[in-house]
């Protein structure tokens, strides 16, 4: 079975239809596992009619535990040896089948950026497959998250911190789950197992830096929207203050298709 993870809260519930649909429109056949916090669930099958599984997110955990809770969910998942799954967040938009990105030989995928940042890895896609290997993997980024004891994923989180001086290490939030998967890309996993960076084609989310409506903003977004139609750009993410600019994107996606 090919599984679909979808982790989102009320405030993202309509982009997450976005990118439902998106995900219609590649691949109808994958299974949706869709975690909802103060979202109807009603609202999610009008828009996906496959197989799909909603769950109900406790505010508290959601709200405080974000990147904790979402892996922690993950773990939780039932894979058998031929299952594939894909971690998704809800701010982005397909123009592939997603699974392409895996292929045999690999337990573990994730995405770099295509431009030079201090976190090479962004979190917002990245799959596992269902084999002996790759559960264990899936079982030691739940531990990490917890224990943050594996010596490399120790000191890179303590070296970054937000922007209220909180160091990473001492967070449950956003960026524990990010950190981890730079860690895998940097420095490798501590056991035998076999990870494939598949690139930024698989996660296309330009830098626009933190303030919407700069000239850098409006030249990122030109730079997304030039990318729509263009079939070697598998993935769109529309991070950040991006988010506004999906539903006018989906429209022009739909024209295309």
């Amino acid at each position: 079975m090919d599984y679909i993870f979808v982790y989102c809260d009320i405030k993202h519930m309509e982009i997450s239809q976005l990118f439902l649909r998106s995900l219609w429109a590649v691949n109808s056949k994958c299974r949706v596992l869709y975690y909802g916090c103060n979202i109807d669930s009603k609202d999610i099958f009008k828009v996906w009619k496959g197989e799909i599984e909603f769950y109900k997110v406790n505010p508290k955990e959601f709200y405080w535990r974000i990147a904790t809770h979402k892996i922690e969910l993950l773990s939780r998942v039932p894979l058998k040896t031929n299952d594939r799954i894909i971690v998704f967040d809800p701010d982005i938009l397909l123009q592939d089948d997603p699974f392409k990105m895996f292929d045999n030989n690999h337990d573990m995928y994730y995405t770099t950026r295509h431009y030079k940042c201090k976190y090479p890895v962004n979190g917002g896609v990245f799959g596992f497959k269902g084999t002996e290997e790759g559960r264990k993997i899936i079982t030691f980024y739940n531990e990490q998250i917890h224990k943050k004891d594996w010596k490399p994923y120790k000191k890179f989180m303590k070296g970054y911190s937000d922007t209220d001086g909180v160091a990473h290490y001492d967070m449950t939030n956003w960026c524990i789950g990010q950190d981890w998967l730079c860690c895998v890309h940097i420095y490798g996993l501590p056991f035998d197992s076999s990870v494939k960076d598949v690139g930024p084609a698989w996660n296309y989310c330009p830098d626009y830096g933190s303030t919407q409506f700069t000239a850098k903003f409006n030249q990122v977004k030109q730079d997304l929207f030039d990318k729509i139609g263009d079939k070697r750009y598998k993935v769109l993410h529309f991070k950040g203050a991006m988010k506004n600019e999906m539903f006018l994107a989906a429209e022009r996606m739909s024209a295309c298709n």
